[in-house]
């Protein structure tokens, strides 16, 4: 059967080749690259399969923090490296979670 690019239209047959579905997360998708055009196409049930080892990653120490005292509350202060991470910013509005086994989830609204 003859394969064509959705981009380009050109009857080709791509190169399969791995890529890493977020950068520095270790976990690669394979996916067909046209010689043609260059465009990048990943199987439905493939990206649906790294996204799930991507959500079942271990949780990744990125800093310890002490908890200190800020008027009449306890604060915690994010460090630059996480706060780039999350793509957080000073007054931006968080959703703060308590899960299971004392656990803060902090999630951007």
């Amino acid at each position: 059967m003859e394969e064509y690019c959705p981009i380009c239209k050109k009857e080709l047959e791509m190169e399969e080749v791995l890529e890493e579905i977020d950068e520095g997360t270790g976990i690669y998708v394979r996916t067909q690259v046209c010689p043609v055009c260059g465009e990048g196409l990943t199987d439905e049930m493939e990206y649906i399969r790294a996204r799930k080892e991507l959500n079942e990653q271990k949780n990744i120490l990125i800093a310890e923090q002490k908890i200190f005292k800020l008027e009449n509350s306890l604060a915690l202060h994010f460090p630059k490296s996480v706060t780039d991470l999350l793509e957080l910013h000073e007054k931006e509005l968080v959703k703060i979670y308590i899960t299971g086994n004392k656990k803060i989830m902090i999630e951007p609204c």
